[in-house]
């Protein structure tokens, strides 16, 4: 009797040593995940608010307050350089345009404004502040090419995609790291090291950012998949070169190696087929007419359904404004 209540007491002491450690374990675990939840949430949500303060406000030092049309889609209008130097393309001037199968090397697209004998290019103060806020964190990173805005619900920050936009020497970096360069579980939202950091200048503008239980990052693509959202809701993206508008046309779950995310193409054939595809695949359906001259953005992110699940919201560039 006396050895069976000794294994019992030890059966006993042993499970108890187990159930602790799993519970202190676990706990570490939550504690540890609370906080780099908490450490994005102070990082990005003060750049937000400086970011809407920046596009916001007022002073009354340029021409017009409200940004202008420089360029709409299905409308040829005369191409404008940026205050960077970057000119604009209207659809039959557009470079890059994918014919060659091989990829660009990339690099700086900005050019030395041209001579005029017009008058001087005018910027919006919306603009001009954006651009200005944008420089602000490349003095942080000069990997910062621009700004994405989502904004689901005017005035609700718990309803907005709102962060700085990375382009990298790879795709590998800001999986792990934050706009400040510093390790961070959330990363950054990222454009695709392929792609030409004048929007303008990509067939498919491919962007990257991880899906948070905690919401943050691009967890709230998934709002696209409600109606009022996908027919209501457009992608802004602030850049040196103009404030870019995209529509949506495509909301879909996929798989990562499924050919959603392609960026190149052999024809303009084989581009306008790849896009209506990916309309045909979406959950909801637009009235968007897609042509082969359109340009789009590709948003991708992760789901915690099944191993290399994806949730992608593909957009056409509608205008660009400064």
């Amino acid at each position: 009797m006396a050895n069976k209540a000794k294994i019992k007491k030890a059966i006993w002491t042993t499970l108890i040593c187990l159930f602790s450690t799993a519970f202190i374990v676990s706990a570490v675990m939550l504690i540890n995940t609370f906080l780099a939840y908490q450490k994005a949430a102070d990082l990005y949500g003060k750049v937000r608010d400086e970011f809407n303060r920046a596009i916001e406000k007022t002073t009354g030092n340029a021409a017009e307050t409200t940004a202008k049309v420089i360029w709409s889609r299905g409308e040829e209008t005369t191409t404008s350089p940026a205050p960077d130097g970057t000119t604009i393309p209207n659809d039959s001037t557009t470079p890059n345009t994918g014919e060659a199968t091989t990829p660009p090397t990339g690099g700086d697209t900005t050019t030395e404004p041209q001579a005029t004998t017009g008058p001087e290019p005018v910027y919006s103060e919306k603009f001009l502040n954006a651009c200005e806020f944008i420089r602000s964190l490349q003095k942080i990173n000069d990997d910062v090419i621009g700004y994405i805005d989502i904004r689901f619900e005017d005035n609700n920050k718990s309803k907005q995609i709102s962060y700085p936009l990375l382009q990298g020497e790879d795709n590998e970096y800001y999986v792990t790291h934050a706009y400040d360069g510093s390790e961070l579980k959330s990363a950054s939202i990222f454009l695709d090291y392929r792609c030409d950091k004048s929007l303008a200048n990509n067939r498919v503008s491919l962007i990257f950012g991880h899906n948070m239980n905690d919401g943050s990052m691009f967890h709230k693509l998934t709002y696209f998949k409600q109606r009022k959202y996908f027919d209501n809701v457009d992608i802004v993206i602030y850049t040196l070169d103009g404030i870019y508008t995209y529509k949506v046309f495509s909301v879909h779950n996929t798989k990562a190696n499924d050919g959603y995310s392609t960026i190149y193409f052999g024809s303009s054939d084989e581009y306008l087929a790849f896009i209506k595809k990916m309309q045909s695949q979406s959950m909801l359906m637009s009235g968007i007419e897609l042509y082969a001259t359109d340009k789009i953005i590709t948003l991708s992110t992760c789901l915690n359904t099944y191993k290399d699940a994806r949730l992608a919201v593909h957009a056409v560039l509608v205008s660009i404004e400064n």
